[in-house]
């Protein structure tokens, strides 16, 4: 196969997959997860850095027409006091781990309570605010949580950004 028919088999599969995207965006919440998701891709970024990058994710969003949440989860759960700053200074918020009680959070932010690789089904809680990964590799990654997920109780399901606290 030559460079051209990769480049256009790729350009192909990119546009269906933003097409499906934007067919579903009535039950489907859009929130940047980095840039290039690379492993310390923002622990250390400055401000410029940061606000480049926010532009940037915008004007791909914008471009292609797609919707998204301004909120931002930071590859690996790395940021700093520049990121969260640009983040609060732009009207975005930010999700934060649970497992890192001391990380620093945006004005508005999302924690989630439970890992989908959890017993999460018998907690006890009125709300369940699961995370997951689909990579393949993480313990808590969808398909090696499934049957996990299939003993969730009967719930509602509301977007993430329905369930933003306040620092």
């Amino acid at each position: 196969m030559s460079l051209d028919t990769s480049t256009m088999r790729i350009d192909y599969m990119v546009k269906k997959s933003i097409k499906i995207v934007q067919e579903n965006s009535d039950w489907i919440q859009i929130v940047p997860h980095g840039v290039m998701h690379f492993p310390r891709e923002f622990e250390m970024a400055d401000k410029t850095a940061t606000l480049l990058s926010i532009k940037g994710i915008d004007k791909i969003f914008h471009d292609n027409d797609v919707q998204y949440e301004k909120g931002f989860k930071a590859p690996y759960w790395l940021w700093n006091e520049n990121v969260v700053s640009v983040l609060d200074n732009r009207g975005w918020w930010g999700a934060v781990d649970r497992n890192q009680p001391e990380m620093l959070k945006t004005k508005r932010f999302f924690k989630y309570n439970y890992s989908i690789s959890d017993v999460f089904w018998e907690s006890d809680k009125d709300l369940l605010k699961l995370h997951g990964h689909m990579d393949g590799t993480s313990d808590n990654d969808i398909v090696e949580s499934f049957m996990n997920l299939m003993k969730m109780p009967q719930a509602e399901f509301v977007f993430v950004s329905e369930l933003l606290e306040d620092r």
